[in-house]
């Protein structure tokens, strides 16, 4: 009787300990992140009147850096484990490709040196689930969580040629899988209040499914099929032209960002 009461205390005790009254805790923070997991995206370069390259570099780029905002939301089962749910979004990233060419053109003919400036924009919106854990130090509470999630994401691109009309083209992505983590630490305020700041690896990536061209009148649709053995016929009515290819680029959305926020417990 004295070992069965000694293990129903045990239990109760682990019980109690384990399984406490949940917490919620909220926070938000605005932090940048810098491109990381590139994948391949055309190449800038320099040739002379010959064509020969002067200067060649392949374009490794990832649509994942910039200003990021997140808003999080734990659910704490006790003071060490929680479910975190985390949502936001990342503005103002992209890559720039530059290329100098040489073109013959005019009467009498001529070879010059023509310059092209592309500008591409990314954004996406994230949404995350998983796991949170943390501990306490005094006022201090390291953290750590790993939540994979789906990205939506945006991208857009401007020209400039030299010569030429502007032109721009726009993306449609796929819903990118992924998933982010988070290394930080919370500071206490007050008994409800602080400030954290953290470092979050983001791994993601999305599939181009279709890009427009336009300048002007001019409108070119270029669409990437997955999966389809049999693609369409091209058309070209006009100034509108559609293509049709296999395959659908994958871009890379990942970072490393540097966040520092605030938090509120319930």
């Amino acid at each position: 009787m004295k070992v069965l009461g000694c293990v129903v205390a045990g239990v109760l005790l682990f019980g109690s300990t384990t399984f406490a009254a949940p917490k919620i805790e909220v926070g938000a923070n605005v932090g940048y992140g810098f491109g990381a997991g590139a994948s391949q995206n055309g190449a800038s370069y320099e040739q002379d009147l010959a064509g020969n390259n002067t200067n060649y570099t392949d374009l490794y780029t990832s649509g994942g850096n910039g200003i990021k905002i997140l808003v999080d939301g734990s659910l704490f089962f006790n003071d060490n484990l929680g479910v975190v749910l985390l949502a936001g979004c990342s503005f103002l990233g992209g890559y720039e490709q530059k290329t100098v060419r040489p073109v013959t053109q005019g009467f009498p003919l001529q070879t010059v040196l023509i310059t092209s400036d592309t500008k591409t924009h990314t954004e996406y919106v994230p949404i995350n689930v998983g796991m949170k854990l943390k501990t306490k130090i005094d006022k201090f509470s390291p953290y750590v969580y790993v939540a994979p999630g789906i990205y939506f994401c945006f991208a857009n691109s401007d020209n400039t040629t030299t010569g030429q009309v502007n032109s721009s083209t726009s993306y449609q992505l796929s819903p990118g899988f992924g998933f982010i983590a988070g290394l930080g630490t919370t500071y206490a305020l007050t008994d409800k209040l602080g400030i954290k700041a953290e470092i979050t690896p983001n791994y993601a990536f999305a599939n181009v499914q279709q890009s427009t061209w336009t300048r002007g009148d001019q409108k070119i649709t270029t669409i990437y099929e997955n999966n389809t053995p049999t693609l369409p016929d091209n058309t070209i009515t006009g100034n509108d032209q559609k293509y049709y290819y296999h395959g659908q680029p994958r871009w890379s959305f990942s970072s490393i960002a540097i966040n520092v926020g605030a938090y509120f417990d319930f």
